[in-house]
């Protein structure tokens, strides 16, 4: 990529870097007594709710429509601010936020979770599926942005805009195993 950037635009090659292993681990996960809220024994995540491209809203509603068609859709803890979201949604029965957490208790969450979702329909990198990969956690992306990029081939996509689609993938993802292994996953997360 850096060598094609270079090619179009000569004039700026010299500014170009790569930096590789830019991406910090984690440290290791707190203990779950250590959080300020506890955590539910079954739940998926969702990282980041503070910008409109993060498509938190479709998905809380995709989830609120999962939950209501099967019983068996996991709680979801959300590692945002409610106020981020439409009022209607703040206080969802079975949604968990986290509005402050430092890095150990991200990594806690990373490790329990059965899955990261992400919504997102513009995203330039993707740094809560690399953390969670890194975790050996499962995700589930949205298509159209780098989330492909960063994200193994065997984990399901989506549609970041087709609520109904979303519904019905979570209700099929929370009856099925997941695929491959978290030392597959890990060593995916590690050519980052």
């Amino acid at each position: 990529t850096t060598a094609e950037c270079g090619r179009l635009y000569p004039a700026h090659a010299h500014k170009l870097y790569v930096l590789p292993d830019a991406v910090a681990p984690l440290p290791p996960p707190a203990e779950r007594s250590q959080l300020a809220l506890p955590l539910p024994p079954r739940y998926w995540l969702l990282v980041g709710t503070r910008e409109p491209r993060k498509n938190a809203d479709l998905f809380l509603r995709a989830w609120l429509d999962a939950r209501r068609q099967h019983y068996d859709t996991p709680d979801l803890v959300v590692v945002g601010a409610p106020r981020d979201v439409a009022p209607e949604l703040q206080r969802l029965n079975g949604v968990h936020w986290f509005e402050a957490i430092d890095d150990a208790g991200l990594a806690r969450l990373y490790v329990d979770a059965e899955r990261l979702w992400q919504p997102s329909y513009a995203e330039g990198f993707g740094l809560p599926v690399l953390e969670a990969l890194a975790a050996g956690t499962p995700v589930a992306v949205a298509e159209g942005s780098a989330l492909e990029e960063v994200a193994p081939g065997d984990m399901p996509r989506f549609d970041p805009h087709d609520r109904h689609l979303l519904a019905q993938l979570m209700i099929r993802l929370s009856r099925e195993s997941v695929v491959g292994s978290a030392e597959q996953r890990r060593a995916f997360a590690q050519r980052f």
